[in-house]
């Protein structure tokens, strides 16, 4: 199993780029590693928005299982992940028993400090996935510059989930975050109105999990009578439906 201890996410998908045997691309502020060969195909793309605020999108099929260890030591990173299509497995290190994530799932995690976070990426699966990530505040070096008001909220949320220790919220399947997220994995530009769309699909996609989390905790969001595993079944019938028709017409 990979394990990644670096802190940066670009440095992150380096690490991954090395063991996967991709194609790693490094841009300002961004990374994008291309898979083409016996272990995935596909690609997995970060984007460091500012300091304290990231995004990894993944759009690939694993041909084999990929599994890594990531995180350890202090000040553990706040992730909010949201599936569009596959589904992973996620545990902290001090668990014997890992958690299936399905597509629509709302995902909102903070490990404790020094224990891990394990996943597990299914081989022969169609993984669509975002993954934003909030890491703790760091003082300004020049104490005279104020912070923007993004950073504040951003400053603000962390604490408030880390002050709990662990955390892990798993919301059932919804779909209104599905329409930011798929923008954001899908978004291929790499010029400057790409790296705006990217920039409002990070945002839109925050809002709408804290959101969705915030009726969750209150009782107000709908939620449907199958279980998440029933919604799952369905939506992947409902998908090779889709495709039969597709082959047929072409």
């Amino acid at each position: 199993m990979l394990r990644i201890d670096e802190k940066r996410p670009i440095e992150q998908l380096r690490i991954m780029s090395v063991y996967l045997k991709g194609d790693f691309q490094e841009g300002l502020n961004a990374a994008l590693l291309k898979v083409d060969n016996e272990k995935a195909k596909g690609r997995i793309f970060t984007y460091e928005m500012l300091k304290g605020l990231s995004v990894r999108c993944y759009n690939i099929n694993f041909k084999k299982e990929f599994s890594f260890r990531i995180g350890g030591g202090a000040d553990a990173p706040i992730y909010m992940l949201y599936c569009i299509e596959g589904h992973y497995f996620h545990r902290f290190s001090e668990q014997d028993e890992a958690k299936r994530i399905s597509r629509g799932q709302n995902v909102i995690l903070s490990a404790r400090d020094n224990d891990l976070n394990v996943v597990t990426l299914p081989k022969d699966t169609a993984l669509k996935l975002s993954v934003i990530i909030i890491e703790k505040p760091e003082l300004p070096e020049d104490l005279n510059i104020s912070k923007s008001d993004l950073e504040s909220i951003l400053d603000d949320l962390y604490l408030k989930v880390r002050s709990k220790g662990r955390f892990r919220h798993f919301g059932g399947i919804n779909s209104t975050i599905d329409q930011y997220v798929r923008v954001l994995i899908e978004n291929e530009r790499t010029d400057v109105l790409g790296r705006l769309i990217t920039r409002a699909a990070v945002l839109n996609t925050m809002v709408a999990q804290l959101d969705t989390h915030e009726k969750n905790i209150k009782g107000e969001l709908e939620t449907s009578p199958l279980s998440n595993d029933e919604l799952e079944r369905i939506l992947s019938s409902v998908k090779n439906m889709q495709l039969k028709l597709h082959e047929q017409h072409t």
